[in-house]
């Protein structure tokens, strides 16, 4: 009963500590001012108490350990290894035999991070138009007397096809799984060979600037980061950041009178996004997780804090199986496939999110005003 009585003086004495802002030090390896999170959170958390009364001893969390900063760093600036707070749950510092632990639980950040899918989300490419007469042309030309064993006909490539087959894939796997649905023999074989001429269509009509920006997703975007959301852009696609570079952020802003202050001349939505994983070469592409955990990465993020803005249900599906949030955008009013594909929350204009959700870790519907 003594013990447990002294037990009891002790925690009120480190609350007390903790309220008034005191240094916590108890003897043996005096606990030090901050532990401090990285990479990207960047946000101290003070008066870590040393949790040897209670007799329960740390194992860390996850791969990433927490560790204690330097006392010799001015101001508990010292960096620790890459390691982030778990909403809910009492980190656990290794390194020391008494453990470590805040007394106060971390609150959740909400979503830190908003990784965008290119094409068809952010912009309105000829990314479809090139496959359909890439397909077309060889169905008319080289690949004529295969014709009559496919159930291709140009009418049935339509934009459902595209969108639920093609879209969001990379080049490869695309023209692969378009020559599989039609039953074209030797799909796998001749798929490089579609893919170099949908290529080769595409380019001439970037060239001829067949594209524009979807407004309401440039909008969103600014706002995602005025939030303070970091950016990545990942698209299975090689031509994406020729789109990005050419859209003009700065000229979008002054025509709608968005008074951003980051919003500098010149600022293309090239610059917008702090990380840029479009069109690289992965050993597996969507509906596989891989591209949107490398952007998280990139971002310093954990893939819960991510959320992910894709128009195919293969990127969906990809940002599900990556342990990420999903907002599906049904422009093709596909929101049936959006939603059987997992995605928590499916618009037709990303005008529609309420943006100060996000701070909640939510994706929600804004009310309709």
């Amino acid at each position: 009963m003594l013990e447990r009585m002294h037990k009891h003086v002790a925690r009120a004495e480190v609350r007390r500590r903790w309220f008034s802002s005191e240094p916590l030090g108890f003897g043996r390896g005096e606990v030090p001012d901050q532990v401090v999170l990285e990479p990207s959170c960047c946000r101290t958390i003070p008066n870590v108490w040393l949790d040897g009364l209670t007799g329960i001893t740390g194992r860390g969390l996850g791969r990433r350990p927490w560790r204690r900063a330097a006392r010799s760093d001015p101001g508990g600036a010292a960096r620790a290894s890459s390691c982030r707070a778990h909403p809910g749950r009492r980190p656990v510092s290794q390194g020391y035999s008494g453990a470590w632990k805040l007394e106060r639980e971390v609150q959740p950040m909400g979503f830190r991070g908003a990784i965008f899918d290119v094409d068809g989300v952010l912009v309105d490419s000829p990314h479809e138009r090139a496959w359909r007469q890439a397909l077309r042309e060889l169905m008319e030309g080289e690949w004529c007397d295969l014709r009559p064993r496919t159930t291709y006909t140009p009418g049935r490539f339509t934009r459902e096809v595209y969108q639920a087959v093609v879209a969001g894939k990379p080049r490869l796997d695309g023209a692969r799984a378009a020559l599989e649905y039609f039953g074209v023999p030797d799909a796998a074989e001749r798929a490089h060979a579609y893919g170099e001429r949908k290529q080769q269509i595409l380019e001439r009509l970037i060239d001829a600037g067949e594209f524009h920006a979807f407004p309401d997703a440039l909008g969103f975007a600014l706002a995602v980061r005025q939030a303070g959301c970091l950016l990545a852009a990942a698209s299975s696609s090689k031509n994406a950041r020729q789109f990005l570079a050419r859209i003009r952020l700065d000229v979008f802003a002054r025509e709608r009178g968005l008074p951003y202050g980051f919003v500098r001349d010149g600022l293309s939505l090239e610059d917008l996004f702090d990380a840029d994983l479009s069109g690289r070469d992965v050993p597996r592409g969507k509906p596989d997780p891989m591209i949107f955990l490398l952007s998280a990465r990139e971002l310093g993020l954990e893939p819960r804090e991510c959320f992910v803005v894709e128009d195919a249900a293969s990127g969906v599906q990809a940002a599900k199986a990556g342990g990420m949030a999903a907002l599906g955008v049904a422009r093709l009013h596909d929101q049936a496939l959006l939603e059987e594909a997992g995605a928590d929350l499916v618009v037709t204009s990303l005008d529609q999110v309420a943006v100060n959700a996000l701070a909640q870790g939510r994706l929600r519907r804004a009310s309709v005003r």
